[in-house]
């Protein structure tokens, strides 16, 4: 097994609230997972990464609502998605 990559999202209400039992759907390139947000409103994913890919977009929807970004290989990211 390679690296992997984990991404969140997080779901919110109007007023900035975590909001627990939002389906989210997590994609790192091509591959996609569903996830249900806890408590804190977050949900995650890992993805494998090909040790060819230097960069992967990932997204966090939820409904009619996608955030993406780019997610670089060996490096933390300081904002995703959600």
């Amino acid at each position: 097994d390679g690296p992997e990559l984990q991404v969140a999202g997080r779901a919110l209400d109007a007023a900035g609230r975590p909001l627990a039992g939002v389906e989210l759907l997590l994609s790192a390139d091509q591959a996609s997972r569903r996830v249900v947000s806890g408590a804190d409103g977050w949900g995650r994913a890992g993805f494998p990464i090909p040790p060819d890919r230097p960069l992967v977009a990932v997204s966090a929807r939820s409904g009619e609502r996608v955030a993406m970004s780019i997610a670089l290989r060996g490096q933390a990211s300081a904002r995703g998605p959600g």
